[in-house]
């Protein structure tokens, strides 16, 4: 008995792909398949580093916060809002430029505008780095929304910044700029020391003087330098003089020691030319003088020419002994 043969034809695919009930079919395997993911997705939520979860249930804020890892919540009950809680940097400055690597944490404002003890306008620019505290996440957004930024942190900061300049004179600024910088980072760790921000660092970056006040203080730093080399000019004349002194009573004292080395010289060689003549005095007798004269005679009679003319004889107990 020979097999039937079954054809199916190119059409007969055709019509039953195009007939209603299939397409619906398959419409409604496709709804029920992105149904079920999109239910078992729902369950999950990953919090990724630098963020915590906030999470509301019917439409009320849940206090504990989703900490960065994957969570198990109830799907169309549940809603998580991520909070960005790395580390963010404020910079007022003049120039408002962005950078290319600009971030979100990354926020410029413009340089802070305050007046000085006589009311002059000071513009400070400084740079503020502040985290949002994990644990304070949930209160933060119920408190301020997303907005902790501008009604929390930069109404802080510019208040401290006024308060502070308010007690500084302009001209006195650049001398005290250590000192400003100093109150204005510990004022800041103060006022955020119990609040929802946690104060990383403060670095002040300028102070803009008016343009008066910084002419007077150019002209009394150049009266300063003026000043400053009169004096060293003074100094240096009065050290060339004391020099000049102590050379001068150097050699002064120098000659007295030599003249004194030379009277001390010339009394030692008298009293010994003195002691030598004394010597030879004692030493001279008349027999001495004798013998001398005996040792030098060559046996004639010595003769002596007087101042009359006379010729005198010795007399002849001189050659006796």
């Amino acid at each position: 008995m020979a097999r039937s043969k079954t054809y199916i034809s190119e059409s007969n695919i055709t019509d039953g792909l195009n007939s209603p009930s299939k397409i619906l079919k398959i419409l409604g395997i496709i709804v029920l398949i992105w149904f079920l993911v999109s239910l078992i997705k729902g369950f999950f939520v990953t919090v990724e580093s630098w963020f915590v979860g906030v999470k509301y249930r019917f439409w009320k804020i849940d206090y504990n916060e989703l900490m960065p890892w994957l969570h198990i919540v109830t799907p169309v009950l549940d809603e998580v809002k991520l909070v960005n809680v790395r580390v963010k940097t404020i910079n007022y400055k003049w120039q408002m430029d962005i950078p290319d690597n600009y971030k979100e944490w990354i926020i410029n404002k413009p340089a802070i505008t305050v007046l000085d003890k006589r009311w002059l306008p000071i513009s400070v620019e400084l740079t503020v780095l502040y985290q949002l505290k994990q644990t304070e996440a949930a209160e933060t957004i119920e408190k301020y929304w997303f907005l902790w930024d501008e009604k929390l942190v930069n109404p802080t900061v510019r208040e401290v910044v006024r308060d502070i300049m308010w007690w500084y004179e302009a001209e006195n600024v650049p001398e005290k700029r250590q000192e400003i910088a100093d109150k204005i980072k510990s004022s800041l760790q103060e006022k955020f020391k119990n609040s929802v921000v946690n104060l990383v660092d403060v670095q002040l970056r300028n102070i803009e003087l008016p343009a008066r006040v910084k002419e007077k203080i150019l002209q009394v730093q150049i009266a300063k330098q003026e000043a400053e080399k009169q004096k060293y000019e003074l100094e240096k004349a009065k050290v060339e003089a004391q020099t000049r002194k102590v050379r001068a009573e150097a050699e002064a004292e120098a000659k007295i020691e030599r003249a004194k080395w030379e009277a001390e010289s010339i009394k030692l060689k008298a009293e010994a030319q003195a002691e030598a003549n004394r010597k030879l005095s004692n030493s001279i007798t008349p027999n001495l003088i004798k013998y001398k004269f005996i040792e030098k005679w060559n046996g004639q009679l010595p003769k002596i020419i007087w101042w009359n003319g006379q010729i005198l004889n010795i007399p002849g107990d001189i050659l006796k002994f």
